[in-house]
């Protein structure tokens, strides 16, 4: 953990590939100690949405939908290579390098992780969990 000079807390977490675990719900979640809503381009198999100790969860995004900003356009998770993430309370906001499914289990990568009440509420208000 490290703060900016007007004291904004960061995070940079990282893996490497032989670490073999989901990145989002076995490092990122228990180290900020928040439960996320994740944004990753998923293929294939997704890992479980509850850590081992199941103290923190992950909630995978479906949609992005713009509308609650003004702008009438929304995508599908399937449409977006983005990663990043937010945190369900405490106002983190993640931007990664790594998707979350199986096979990335098998890669190096990591994500820088800070406060930010603005970004983290338009990024909240986006959000879209449901079919």
């Amino acid at each position: 953990l490290f703060h900016s000079q007007a004291g904004a807390p960061f995070q940079l977490l990282a893996k490497n590939r032989h670490w073999g675990e989901d990145f989002w719900i076995d490092w990122v979640g228990p180290q900020l100690k928040v439960d996320l809503n994740v944004e990753t381009w998923r293929r294939g198999t997704v890992p479980s949405t509850e850590d081992d100790d199941q103290a923190h969860q992950v909630q995978d995004l479906l949609y992005i939908n713009l509308e609650s900003l003004g702008v009438n356009y929304e995508w599908h998770y399937t449409k977006d290579h983005a990663k990043w993430a937010t945190s369900t309370e405490g106002e983190w906001v993640c931007v990664a390098d790594i998707n979350r499914q199986k096979s990335q289990s098998k890669r190096g990568g990591g994500a820088i992780c800070f406060c930010n009440r603005l970004l983290w509420e338009s990024l909240s208000k986006i959000e879209q969990f449901k079919e």
